[in-house]
């Protein structure tokens, strides 16, 4: 069993001396704390942590974000509405944990005999059981996700309208976005050396395939652009794009009344020759871009393609 070993003795009393206040007080304690000190709390003793459960404080998190390295671990915590903000640092030391909190990383707690991830998974059990809204944002941070971080993530079946991965396969992702729901836009960052990423199973899962926003840039993604078909909003890196592709999202976008603004990066134009067999006369164009516009079914909007040579970029916008 973990034990905090670094707590003063006057604390440990004025601790044990939170068992012996009525109920009132208790709440009003709980009212007063911040994210940090309810998860303190609860692990303080058994009775505290079911006084705690019992009451089920509302936390009304906006955006979680996780940073994971060798032994340690960056949790960061955003209440918008209150503009409240956690920091929590999960460090190992042996066999034991050093936390790390507040504004300046003065709160400090050595917790004995517990893994960091254990612990760190513990509080974001606690996080999310007294969340009472869908989190604006998930992000996570990682080279090799852990297995016990992973199994927690496939039972907890976290809800969140954004997911922001920074990780440095294809890979790793699968090990995580399959267990998120309600999520209306993902991102996806590189931080390894893969300058292309297979996106073949990423694209068959139901998070991809219910998503409206997307975000990958930072690499070049290898599948058709077929499978960005369902994204009103989105800016990607591919290796190659072709007339026949664009012309399939132009005729998607066209009749998406909600469709925004899709942007590609993208290395090669296979068939430039085509773009005119393809989409018409341009409405101008000189040696560095083009710009056609066409009026979209049934409203006052007008979907734009402009193709830049010169940055090798493709923008689809409405005006």
């Amino acid at each position: 069993m973990s034990s905090y070993s670094s707590i003063p003795r006057k604390k440990r009393r004025s601790r044990r001396h939170l068992l012996s206040m009525p109920g009132k007080v208790m709440l009003k304690i709980l009212e007063k704390s911040d994210y940090r000190s309810i998860l303190t709390l609860r692990k303080v003793s058994r009775d505290l942590r079911h006084f705690i459960d019992d009451v089920k404080p509302e936390f009304h998190i906006d955006t979680v974000e996780v940073h994971l390295y060798p032994g340690k671990i960056y949790l960061f915590l955003h209440d918008l509405a209150n503009k409240k903000s956690t920091r929590i640092h999960y460090e190992q030391v042996g066999d034991n944990v050093k936390l790390t909190s507040g504004k300046k990383w003065k709160k400090e707690n050595l917790v004995e005999n517990c893994s960091s991830l254990q612990y760190f998974c513990d509080d974001l059990a606690s996080i999310f059981h007294y969340q009472k809204e869908t989190l604006s944002s998930f992000s996570l941070h990682w080279q090799e996700i852990p297995l016990e971080l992973q199994l927690f993530l496939e039972k907890a079946k976290l809800r969140t309208r954004c997911l922001a991965i920074t990780t440095g396969s294809p890979d790793e992702v699968m090990n995580v976005l399959p267990y998120f729901g309600g999520i209306h836009e993902i991102c996806l960052y590189d931080s390894g050396e893969e300058i292309i990423w297979n996106m073949a199973k990423i694209i068959k899962t139901e998070q991809w395939k219910n998503a409206k926003m997307l975000e990958a840039k930072s690499f070049k993604v290898d599948v058709p652009l077929e499978n960005f078909r369902q994204f009103i909003n989105a800016d990607i890196t591919i290796k190659s794009v072709s007339s026949g592709g664009l012309k399939m999202l132009k005729e998607v976008f066209l009749k998406t009344p909600d469709f925004k603004y899709f942007n590609i990066n993208f290395e090669t134009l296979l068939d430039k020759d085509n773009l005119y067999y393809a989409f018409g006369l341009t409405y101008f164009e000189n040696s560095r871009f083009r710009e056609w516009y066409f009026k979209m079914p049934n409203s006052d909007k007008v979907l734009k393609l402009f193709i830049d040579y010169s940055s090798k970029r493709i923008e689809f916008s409405t005006i």
